[in-house]
């Protein structure tokens, strides 16, 4: 009898040891598509009623962070403004650049540096009602918080063909700014087409520009949302839709400092990608093309289906510099994930900024996913009071953070709150364990007063 409940007492307990383990791989599954691997508890929260924000580190021991925003709330008035901090977060001034006879002016791009001027696109609609479409050119040492010295107009129009132009992105190098975008036609064929211009930094003369022309001779829309400088290479990426807007295909281009291509890749799901935000973004992308170390680094939200918030996900790929894919990391969720910005650091670890969008509670959640050097997987960590996350930087062993309407500062050692394990879980596994413990101690009872 007492070898038989042994035995008895032995498949229980293996059975108790079943289902924990089962229950273990769920939760971990369930985490890994349901809930983010910890969060963010940063040391210091700035607020900044302010979108499209940038920024950038000057003279090592400045912040210069540039955004638009309101004048009169709830009206077309917009100024754009560049914000001094020190890396404590402490504001220490500021510049705006505002006309009021203006309209709804935007910024169109990130600001860049050549080491003294900082340059930005904007666009406004002006007293004539005309869509003025422009370089800002802002001089740091002008007056006590700087001053914009220069504006340089970008034609609308480019030429007979092409009617209409917009810029995603710039780049100085060398004593000349590259602008990337998209232009639109004239002849019934309206999808807009890649369009890259090289412009004298000093007078904002336009030395020459390339419109990408179609892939093969159906219809296509095409455009460049990023660029970078590389070793003397261009390197563009953006967006590829063949004809009937089935489908929108990642893009990649490696170009020479004059425009001539040197190679393209193009790639995607069945479904729609995006080098830019998907469903339940705000204003679009900061920036998510990075080129470190001899690769290229870009981050996407794919597999976005029409009409359906809980299909969007968010990837990170890797290129060599000849174009070869190296490396693909992908977050999936329940709900609407969406990139904003890539970033990454001197160590190669790399930072995916955007954020997880529920259409049904309608609530957005500041994301950041991590992937190490040599690890195999992304690493997810959510900032609860942000609703977005969109640019970064990182100033000795510091993350400092820009989303929608706020910066934060913390440490990746100490401020992100790792939780392998959801807490939810916790309680039903401890109550099957108890359950199972107590009919136990019944049973080995009873085989006793049986005995």
């Amino acid at each position: 009898m007492g070898e038989h409940n042994s035995l008895r007492l032995l498949a229980l307990f293996l059975f108790i040891f079943i289902v924990v383990s089962i229950s273990l791989a769920e939760a971990e599954i369930l985490m890994e598509y349901d809930h983010p691997n910890g969060y963010i508890v940063p040391e210091k929260y700035i607020p900044i009623n302010g979108s499209r924000m940038s920024m950038l580190i000057y003279n090592e021991s400045r912040i210069l962070i540039v955004y638009y925003h309101w004048v009169i709330p709830q009206s077309s008035k917009f100024a754009i403004t560049f914000l001094w901090m020190d890396y404590d977060g402490n504001i220490l001034g500021n510049y705006t650049f505002y006309n009021s006879s203006w309209n709804w002016t935007t910024l169109c791009t990130r600001a860049i540096t050549d080491g003294r001027y900082v340059y930005i696109v904007f666009i406004t609609s002006t007293e004539s009602g005309d869509d003025l479409l422009a370089v800002l050119k802002f001089d740091p040492y002008a007056g006590e918080n700087g001053s914009v010295v220069d504006m340089f107009p970008i034609p609308t129009q480019i030429d007979d063909l092409h009617n209409e132009t917009g810029i995603g992105d710039l780049i100085y190098y060398n004593g000349y700014l590259y602008l990337a975008g998209a232009v639109a036609r004239t002849d019934g064929d309206y999808g807009g087409k890649g369009f890259l211009c090289c412009m004298d930094a000093q007078n904002g003369d336009i030395l020459w520009y390339d419109i990408e022309e179609n892939q093969s001779n159906i219809y296509e829309v095409t455009s460049h949302t990023y660029i970078e400088i590389y070793n003397d290479t261009l390197y563009l990426y953006g967006v590829w839709t063949p004809c009937m807007y089935v489908q929108s295909d990642l893009k990649l281009e490696a170009r020479t400092l004059n425009g001539t291509l040197i190679w393209r890749k193009i790639w995607g799901s069945p479904n729609w990608d995006y080098s830019y935000e998907g469903n339940g973004g705000y204003v679009g992308a900061e920036h998510l093309l990075a080129v470190r170390n001899n690769y290229i680094y870009v981050g996407a939200t794919v597999d976005m289906k029409l009409f359906n918030y809980t299909a969007d996900n968010v990837s990170i790929y890797k290129f060599t510099l000849d174009g070869e894919l190296v490396g693909e990391w992908k977050w999936s969720s329940n709900l609407a994930d969406g990139a904003s910005g890539i970033y990454v650091a001197d160590n190669g670890t790399t930072y995916l900024l955007g954020y997880i969008y529920d259409d049904y509670e309608n609530t957005h959640t500041a994301t950041m996913w991590i992937l190490h050097p040599n690890s195999t997987s992304l690493k997810c960590y959510a900032y609860y009071d942000g609703k977005d996350a969109r640019y970064m930087r990182i100033i000795n062993g510091k993350i400092y953070l820009l989303g929608h309407h706020y910066l934060i500062i913390f440490s990746e050692d100490s401020d992100i709150i790792v939780a392998e394990f959801p807490m939810i879980y916790i309680l039903p596994i401890l109550t099957i364990i108890l359950t199972l413990e107590l009919k136990v101690r019944v049973f080995c009872n009873r085989e006793v007063i049986m005995i």
